[in-house]
C-alpha cells in the first residue's frame, strides 16, 4: 500500500499570509489567514487605565521625536540612560510596560469550524523592520521577560527597554512565537466523522480480536473497510474512501495491524496538527 501519514498536520503556515492545509479524518481544507494577537496592557496599582494609556502612548511619541531630531548627536550613555528612564505614574526604578496575551485563541473558519491556538513556552523571536538603537550594545531580547510562568494566566511579557516597547506599539518590531494549531470541526463535520469510525471500528474489533495469522487478519480488515466505505451510510469524497487512506489512518503504517493512536482519541472533533505556527503577537487591545 502507498506509504500515508497517520497524524493530522498543519502545513506551509509559518509565514503570515501563506495559505494553510489543515487535516482531520475524513476532511481537509486549505485557508489563507494571518496569525496573530493583541495584548492587554498591565495597568500599575491606583492609576487610572485611560490616564496610563495616554501616558504610556505619549512617552512613546516624545521618545520617537527626540531620537528623530537629536539620534546623531546623543551620545550611548545618554541613549541607554534615554531607554531605561522610568515611565510616567510608575513607582519602578527603572523602565517597566507590561503586556499580557491570553493563552488560548480561537478562529473562526466559518463552516469549517474554528482554529484553536494554544501559545507555547517557546522564546520570542524579534524582528525589526528599524535599526534598534542598542543592538550592538544590549541583547533586546533579553530587554522582554516573563512576569508569568503559568501557562493559565497567559503569556505575560514585561518590557524593560522604552525602545523596544515603543518599536513594538509602533510596529518596528514584530514579534514571534509558536503556537500549537487544534482544528475544532464544525458540528457537520464532527458528526460526519464520528459516525465514519464507528462504522469502521465496529466490524475491525470483531476481525482484530480474531486468533488468526497477522496476513489473515490483514486481509479480513481490508475486506470489512471495503465493505463499510460501500455502504449508503459512509460519507467521504472519493480520496477518503480509499483502502490505502483509511488503514493508514487506523493502523500504525500499511504493513501493520497495531492500531493507531485514533482508536484511543475521545470523538470530540477537536484534532492536533502536527506542526505547530508561527504567532505574531503585536499591538494592544
Amino acid at each position: 500500500m502507498k506509504k500515508l501519514f497517520l497524524t493530522f498536520t498543519f502545513l506551509s503556515l509559518n509565514c503570515f499570509g501563506e495559505t494553510g492545509v489543515l487535516k482531520a479524518p475524513f476532511a481537509e481544507i486549505t485557508f489563507e489567514k494571518d496569525l496573530s494577537s493583541a495584548g492587554r496592557l498591565v495597568i500599575p496599582p491606583m492609576v487610572a487605565e485611560a490616564s496610563y494609556r495616554e501616558a504610556i502612548t505619549e512617552d512613546c511619541r516624545i521618545f520617537q521625536e527626540t531620537v528623530s531630531k537629536y539620534g546623531a548627536q546623543i551620545s550611548t550613555a545618554d541613549i541607554l540612560a534615554l531607554v531605561t528612564e522610568p515611565l510616567p505614574y510608575s513607582m519602578k526604578k527603572t523602565y517597566e510596560a507590561e503586556v499580557v496575551f491570553t493563552p488560548e485563541k480561537s478562529v473562526s473558519l466559518a463552516e469549517n469550524g474554528e482554529l484553536i491556538l494554544h501559545v507555547k513556552s517557546e522564546p520570542l523571536v524579534l524582528e525589526w523592520s528599524e535599526p534598534d538603537l542598542l543592538k550592538d550594545i544590549q541583547n533586546p531580547s533579553a530587554s522582554i521577560v516573563r512576569a508569568q510562568a503559568s501557562p493559565a494566566s497567559g503569556l505575560w511579557l514585561k518590557f524593560t527597554r522604552r525602545d523596544v516597547f515603543c518599536g513594538y506599539m509602533k510596529d518596528v518590531l514584530k514579534l514571534k512565537t509558536e503556537s500549537l494549531v487544534y482544528w475544532k470541526l464544525s458540528d457537520r463535520q464532527k458528526k460526519m466523522t464520528e459516525e465514519n469510525l464507528n462504522l469502521l471500528f465496529t466490524p475491525l474489533k470483531r476481525v482484530l480480536s480474531l486468533e488468526k495469522g497477522d496476513k489473515l487478519i490483514a486481509a479480513l480488515a481490508g475486506r470489512a473497510i471495503h465493505i463499510v466505505t460501500s455502504q449508503p451510510g459512509f460519507q467521504a469524497d472519493k480520496r477518503f474512501s480509499s483502502i490505502d487512506y483509511i488503514w493508514n489512518l487506523l493502523f500504525e503504517n500499511e504493513n501493520s495491524i497495531q492500531k493507531s493512536a485514533l482508536w484511543n482519541k475521545p470523538l470530540n472533533g477537536v484534532y492536533l496538527q502536527e506542526k505547530p505556527v508561527a504567532y505574531e503577537l503585536k499591538g494592544l487591545q
